[in-house]
């Protein structure tokens, strides 16, 4: 008798947890008759046991029920602590602590409320004293991004989160967008594709009104937008990755150059380790000088990374590079030599 009793005692146990894990967190819900159909083929339970579970459960976790009509709906509350078996272990409280700090940029808006309690049961599970060794591993690791730390621009939450969303649904939204250089505002209908995090900037690639050729538009010139009802129209044979890959490198054209450089040899040292590409080749020609040879895209990258050398770099070849960095930087001395 004994046994038998344990035995029910456990299957209700079971059957109150997994109907625990059927409810969303808010502002998602589940009615009890959804409770019900899915856990009416592993367990013998019936509709007004699952509404007394509710009422029971309801006075020791954090669910509530919320009268919609004549329905009533059951949801997580959105800050109830997550309930995880077996237990948070130290090596799973540290992955979320690191995801913590990357999904804040490339989460969906507003989506990251759904994990909270689980970045809370991490943070909490990293603060006991025993877990100091593992908490030191964020303490000592970091990630830095090359360039000036220029601040963020600032967009509008109501503006990010909507955009967010639509990118997660593939829903059309309305814009009221101000191009750089222009005084006016422009209205379009926008057919969001993707999102872009760059330098510190969200770009949100899109097909604007019926065009189909994807544009680049960032969010912090977005001064107004609205959620459409109509899914996206998406161009034929799009690839986001394959855009991204090519529009982003900002190439001048889709021709491999093949420089020549002379550098010098203490800043050549990273190019070791670190090579420009594959067939990258250097050459040692004294004490002062290195020439190096690699094959590389023709973009504005590789403009950037020759300026930031300065006077520790000069184009060999290509001649046409050559005399477009010249002239730059002759251009540049006349601003200096002005006043001299």
């Amino acid at each position: 008798m004994k046994d038998r009793k344990m035995a029910g005692n456990a299957d209700t146990l079971y059957r109150q947890w997994v109907l625990l894990q059927t409810i969303p967190a808010y502002p998602r819900s589940i009615t009890v008759r959804e409770i019900y159909e899915r856990l009416s083929s592993d367990f013998d339970t019936t509709v007004r046991s699952i509404q007394r579970d509710l009422l029971m459960l309801s006075t020791k976790f954090g669910i509530y029920e919320e009268e919609r009509g004549r329905t009533k709906h059951w949801s997580w509350a959105s800050d109830a602590k997550a309930l995880t078996i077996p237990g948070m272990t130290p090596t799973q409280a540290l992955a979320w602590s690191i995801a913590d700090s990357l999904l804040q940029k490339l989460a969906p808006q507003g989506r990251l409320e759904e994990i909270q309690p689980f970045l809370d049961r991490a943070k909490g599970v990293l603060e006991t004293e025993s877990m100091r060794r593992t908490r030191r591993w964020n303490d000592r690791v970091a990630i830095m991004h090359p360039g000036m730390p220029l601040r963020p621009p600032s967009i509008a939450p109501s503006v990010r989160g909507i955009v967010h969303q639509a990118v997660f649904d593939g829903m059309q939204v309305s814009v009221t967008y101000k191009a750089r250089g222009r005084k006016k505002a422009s209205q379009m209908r926008l057919h969001p594709l993707g999102l872009v995090f760059r330098d510190g900037v969200e770009y949100l690639i899109a097909t604007v009104n019926d065009y189909s050729d994807p544009r680049q538009l960032v969010l912090h010139r977005i001064m107004s937008v609205q959620a459409l009802t109509d899914s996206i129209v998406e161009p034929e044979g799009f690839d986001f990755k394959a855009y991204i890959q090519e529009s982003f490198a900002y190439l001048e054209s889709t021709n491999e150059l093949k420089v020549r450089l002379s550098i010098d040899p203490y800043v050549a040292e990273h190019l070791f380790e670190r090579p420009l590409s594959q067939d990258q080749e250097i050459e040692e020609v004294s004490e002062d000088e290195v020439i190096v040879e690699a094959s590389v895209a023709d973009s504005w990258e590789l403009r950037r990374w020759i300026r930031g050398l300065g006077s520790a770099v000069e184009v060999l070849e290509p001649q046409s590079l050559r005399e477009e960095i010249a002239g730059e930087l002759l251009e540049t001395v006349s601003y200096y030599s002005a006043d001299s």
